[in-house]
């Protein structure tokens, strides 16, 4: 008989965590510390929808080791940038695709100042996925300041669970 002993920062990991909460009371922050366990120490992050011709819709957001600021963000993202906001563009109809924005490269300067340099976010590390009618999925990780940027590795870890985390997500709408 063989045996190997469960990696505890491993994706399967990151899953049980999601999957032994999905739906429940406090499962962005469970999600998040799951996401955290697997290496990726994200802060803060959010799960929303860009639906196309509508305003944007948050599904859940937490934080860890910051202040909770992603529901004021989300806000005002809704009230006043998302229309301008072109970070997902490469993202085409019927695809999912990884993306990394640094604060620097934020639509504008209005975007930039309101959300990255007002609470202090560094990056953001995202997987997003665009329906047919151009609507977008997006579970975005953001790291803040004191913590310095996604690393190769984290990265890496990010991009290997990004479909079944955003598989997940879609199914819990």
């Amino acid at each position: 008989m063989q045996h190997w002993s469960l990696d505890p920062h491993s994706a399967a990991a990151t899953a049980e965590a999601w999957l032994g909460s999905l739906g429940g009371e406090g499962f962005a922050a469970q999600a998040l510390e799951g996401l955290n366990t697997a290496g990726l120490r994200a802060a803060s992050w959010s799960v929303y929808e860009l639906p196309s011709g509508r305003p944007p819709v948050l599904h859940l957001s937490a934080s860890t080791g910051v202040p909770d600021t992603t529901r004021d963000c989300f806000r005002v993202y809704a009230e006043r940038l998302y229309g301008a906001d072109h970070s997902f563009d490469a993202v085409a109809p019927g695809a999912r695709g990884l993306l990394r924005m640094h604060a620097d490269e934020a639509p504008s300067a209005d975007h930039r100042d309101a959300i990255y340099r007002r609470h202090r976010v560094l990056e953001r590390l995202s997987v997003a996925a665009r329906a047919a009618d151009g609507s977008l999925l997006a579970l975005n990780l953001y790291r803040h300041e004191h913590q310095g940027r996604f690393g190769a590795a984290a990265v890496e870890a990010f991009a290997q669970q990004a479909p079944w985390l955003l598989a997940l997500v879609q199914r819990s709408e």
